[in-house]
C-alpha cells in the first residue's frame, strides 16, 4: 500500500465499528506479551493480559471503536474535529457603552468645561442682545488647520510612545514566563534527590520560582510584595515567615479596630504603621531580587553536592540571570516616563486648540459649534 493511500486512510477513517490490525503490529519483535509490564488504564487499575492504552468498558462508546488482536485492545482513529481558535482578547459592541476601564471618567469634566466655553462663545455670537462677536470673527479656518496638524503630530508621537512602552512590557513579561517555566522544569527534572532534606529544598525552590512572578507583579504595582499568595510560597524561609506573620497580625488588628469603631478616633492603623516601617527599613533589594539570590544559592548548593552537573548548573544560572534582567527592564520602563516638558507642551497646545475652535467654527455651522466642540474635545 502506498504512503499516500495510508495517509488518506488515517485522515478519513471508515465508518465501520472495528479496524483490522496487520499481523505482527500488536507487539514489538523484540518483546513478548508476557515480558511486557501491564500499563495502568484511565481508571487507575492495571489492565489484564498486557492491555495497552486505556481500559475499555463494555457498552461504552470506545468499545465500539476498538478491536482485539492478540490480546491487545487497539483503538481505531477517531475522525478529525474542527476547533475554532480565538484570541484571548475579545471585543463586543457593548464595549461602546462601558465606563469601567475607560477614559470617560477622566476626560468628562475637562470636556464639559470646554463645551461650556463653546456654548458661551456661541451665545455671544448668535443671540441678538449680546451678539458683540457677530461680524468680528474671521470666515477662515486656517488657524484650526495649522493647529490641527501640530496636534496630530504631537498626539501621534504620544500614542506611539505609549504603545511601545506597553508592548515592550508585554514582551518582557513573556520572557519572565518563559524563564519561570524553564527554571521549574530544570529543577523538577534535572535536580537529583538523595534524602528528605534535598526533597524539601527542591520543593522550596519550586515555590520560590512561582513566588518570584507574583512578587514581581506586586513590586511593579507598588503593592504589598509579601501578600498572602506570596507568603504561602515563601513560608519555608524563616525571615519571610516572620514578616508575613507580623503583617497578618497588623491587618487583623486593623480589622478589630474597625469593628470596635476605633478607626475614627485618630488612632494610626497598625498595618499602615508596619508598612511605613518596612519602607523606612534599609532594604537595598526588592523582594523579587531577594528571591533570585535564594535561587542562585540553591543552584550553587546543588552543584556543590553534585545534585546537578555543570551544564544544568549553567542553564539554571542563565535562567536566574534572565529573571534579574527582566526585573531591571521593568524598572526602567516604570521609572522612565514620557518627559515632563513634553507633557506640559502637549497640554498647553491642546488647550489653545480647543479654546480657539469655537471662533473658527461659528461663522460656518452656527449653533452646531457646541456639539462639534464637545466631540472634538472628547
Amino acid at each position: 500500500m502506498s504512503t499516500t493511500s495510508m495517509m488518506l486512510r488515517r485522515l478519513h477513517p471508515r465508518d465501520d465499528s472495528t479496524s483490522s490490525v496487520p499481523s505482527g503490529a500488536g507487539t514489538p519483535p523484540s518483546a513478548s506479551p508476557q515480558s511486557q509490564r501491564p500499563l495502568v488504564g484511565a481508571t487507575g487499575r492495571s489492565s489484564s493480559s498486557g492491555t495497552l492504552g486505556t481500559e475499555v468498558r463494555p457498552g461504552s462508546s470506545a468499545s465500539h471503536r476498538s478491536s482485539s488482536h492478540g490480546g491487545h485492545h487497539v483503538k481505531s482513529p477517531e475522525p478529525l474535529q474542527g476547533h475554532k481558535v480565538r484570541n484571548v482578547a475579545s471585543s463586543h459592541w457593548g464595549d461602546m457603552f462601558r465606563l469601567k476601564a475607560s477614559v470617560v471618567p477622566v476626560v468628562l469634566v475637562p470636556t464639559l468645561v470646554v463645551t461650556a466655553w463653546a456654548a458661551l462663545v456661541s451665545v455671544f455670537y448668535m443671540v441678538d442682545s449680546v451678539n458683540f462677536l457677530n461680524g468680528r470673527l474671521p470666515n477662515s479656518t486656517t488657524l484650526v488647520t495649522i493647529l490641527g496638524v501640530v496636534m496630530s503630530l504631537l498626539l501621534v508621537f504620544r500614542t506611539n510612545t505609549s504603545y511601545d512602552r506597553f508592548w515592550e512590557g508585554r514582551r518582557i513579561w513573556a520572557t519572565v514566563q518563559t524563564n519561570v517555566r524553564n527554571l521549574t522544569r530544570y529543577i523538577w527534572i534535572c535536580v537529583q534527590v538523595r534524602n528528605q532534606d534535598d526533597a524539601r529544598l527542591k520543593a522550596g525552590a519550586m515555590n520560590l520560582v512561582l513566588a518570584f512572578a507574583i512578587a514581581t507583579k506586586n513590586y511593579l504595582r507598588e503593592e504589598d510584595e509579601l501578600s498572602d499568595d506570596v507568603a504561602a510560597l515563601v513560608a519555608h524561609i524563616p525571615e519571610y515567615a516572620a514578616r508575613a506573620a507580623a503583617l497578618k497580625a497588623a491587618v487583623d488588628a486593623d480589622a478589630s479596630a474597625d469593628s470596635k469603631g476605633l478607626s475614627g478616633r485618630g488612632l494610626p492603623p497598625a498595618a499602615a504603621s508596619l508598612d511605613a516601617a518596612a519602607k523606612a527599613e534599609d532594604r537595598p533589594l526588592s523582594l523579587p531580587m531577594e528571591l533570585t539570590l535564594h535561587l542562585q544559592a540553591f543552584t550553587n548548593y546543588c552543584r556543590r553536592n553534585e545534585l546537578v552537573d555543570v551544564p544544568v548548573q549553567n542553564q539554571l544560572t542563565a535562567a536566574v540571570s534572565a529573571l534579574v534582567d527582566s526585573v531591571t527592564s521593568f524598572e526602567r520602563i516604570r521609572s522612565s516616563p514620557i518627559p515632563f516638558a513634553y507633557n506640559i507642551h502637549l497640554k498647553q497646545t491642546l488647550l489653545v486648540y480647543l479654546l480657539s475652535l469655537p471662533f473658527q467654527l461659528l461663522p460656518g455651522i452656527f449653533w452646531a459649534t457646541v456639539p462639534a466642540v464637545f466631540l472634538a474635545s472628547f
